[in-house]
């Protein structure tokens, strides 16, 4: 079945189903695209045998919708007649019908869904992709992680293109422990003590951009991993184009090209970071370089 997970998170996930998840508290599965995590929460589940009772402990979130890059990635050709946008519930409800017993799935909007399934014990996180979505998920689902079990599994840590995670991470420090990464991707957190009352909290609305930056910048400090490190920056880099930094921007992804020339994933992700389409043209480049407006918000670069 097409995963966009690598084997070490899919083998995380499994272990985490298998050898971690006590019963004490609910899986949430959010993100889970074809199915590639809920087979491997749901198979490690199966294999303990902890759900005697025939609960459904995974609840499971996505859209449900064909998007433009996935398509082109090729992880619907075994489904020629879906097209961009189009519902694609029913592949992933035939790929996991060997483990459907497992799942509450809630097929829809994240921002729309309410979390009414009690304390959880591990939270898979791939849906994170605006910083609305993580405001909301936040507000929504992290007042209920168990203090002191609660695992967080962040798959897009370390992606490149989403700064907010760490600046989450950053914020709540001193409540998470940090115990495991893969390259590129997944970082694993445990929640070790009680959380503030996040009810109220918006990064996008309340935190100021410097207090962004600095956040930010700690994070890319404290990663030991050439790799991660580099993916962090780029993430730090996409903060400054918000701004409108755009060549400050630029000027960081460069320097990460320059210092990661031999690692391909890190090229990849640079050369993604350039092409966006987020990219301003010569010409737009040239007007924000004179726009007084943008001249007063890069003061907030440090």
């Amino acid at each position: 079945m097409p995963t966009m997970l690598s084997s070490q998170e899919l083998g995380l996930l499994y272990w985490l189903g298998r050898e971690y998840w006590s019963g004490g508290g609910a899986i949430v599965d959010a993100g889970c695209f074809l199915g590639g995590s809920t087979i491997a929460l749901a198979s490690g589940v199966r294999e303990a045998g902890r759900n005697a009772d025939g609960s459904s402990p995974i609840t499971v979130y996505d859209r449900f919708l064909v998007e433009d890059y996935s398509l082109a990635s090729g992880f619907f050709e075994d489904a020629p007649e879906l097209g961009v946008d189009d519902d694609f519930l029913a592949l992933f409800e035939r790929n996991v019908a060997g483990v459907r017993d497992l799942l509450d799935v809630r097929p829809g909007d994240i921002l729309q869904q309410r979390w009414d399934g009690g304390p959880i014990e591990i939270l898979f996180l791939d849906l994170l992709k605006t910083w609305s979505i993580n405001d909301y998920v936040v507000r929504e689902f992290w007042p209920q992680l168990i203090p002191g079990r609660a695992m967080i599994v962040q798959q897009d840590y370390q992606y490149g293109g989403y700064p907010w995670l760490a600046i989450t991470m950053e914020l709540l420090h001193e409540y998470f422990e940090r115990l495991d990464e893969m390259p590129w991707g997944t970082v694993v957190f445990r929640l070790r003590a009680p959380l503030p009352d996040l009810h109220g909290m918006s990064l996008s609305r309340d935190l100021p951009m410097r207090d962004k930056l600095e956040l930010m910048d700690r994070a890319v400090n404290r990663e030991t991993q050439p790799a991660g490190r580099a993916m962090l920056r780029l993430s730090r880099a996409l903060l400054v184009w918000y701004l409108g930094r755009w060549r400050a921007g630029e000027a960081e992804v460069q320097a990460v090209m320059r210092e990661h020339g031999d690692d391909p994933s890190v090229m990849l992700a640079c050369r993604r970071f350039l092409s966006s389409p987020m990219a301003p043209s010569e010409n737009e480049r040239e007007r924000l370089h004179h726009d007084p407006c943008a001249r007063a918000l890069t003061s907030l670069v440090v």
